[in-house]
């Protein structure tokens, strides 16, 4: 029996994610964005695939165990580390690069070996597919608002 009450509680969360969610607790900090406009400028496209490489990467390394209640099993270090390699979105080029980057990332989170309690079923099921070399503005915004609605379905995996 457990003396120490926190500790109690996150040995809960962690048998509940194993039996149930893919993470032991949600991140919110994607809640609050709204989606792209179709017209948005290249500086509010930059400054999403930005703030989506930082949610990612900083999810990616949040472990939980039996002692600390973080969303993952297992660190996705390796990707996490491959993504922030990618250079900050400024330019429609770099922007696309990042996206690319981004999409790859997801699918390869979501069902990534030894990451999650469970593997992500509906983001796996999403449909992301990488942006063509000639990606327009307009384009990068669907899969940027993709990626948004993906990261937060994702995000919000935790079990109750």
């Amino acid at each position: 029996m457990y003396k120490d009450p926190a500790r109690a509680e996150r040995r809960i969360n962690y048998l509940l994610a194993l039996n149930a969610g893919a993470h032991m607790n949600r991140d919110a900090s994607l809640m609050l964005l709204s989606p792209l406009a179709a017209d948005a400028s290249q500086a509010e496209a930059d400054a999403r695939a930005n703030v989506l490489k930082a949610a990612a990467v900083a999810h990616s390394t949040v472990v939980g165990n039996t002692e600390y209640d973080g969303y993952h099993k297992a660190t996705g270090l390796t990707a996490a580390t491959t993504l922030n390699a990618i250079a900050d979105s400024s330019t429609l080029a770099t922007c696309r690069t990042l996206t690319n980057g981004l999409l790859t990332w997801a699918g390869a989170h979501a069902d990534a070996s030894g990451v999650h309690f469970h593997d992500d079923t509906v983001l796996n099921a999403m449909s992301l597919t990488t942006a063509t070399g000639s990606a327009t503005l307009p384009q990068l915004a669907v899969d940027l608002n993709d990626l948004l609605a993906a990261f937060r379905l994702h995000f919000a995996s935790a079990s109750e």
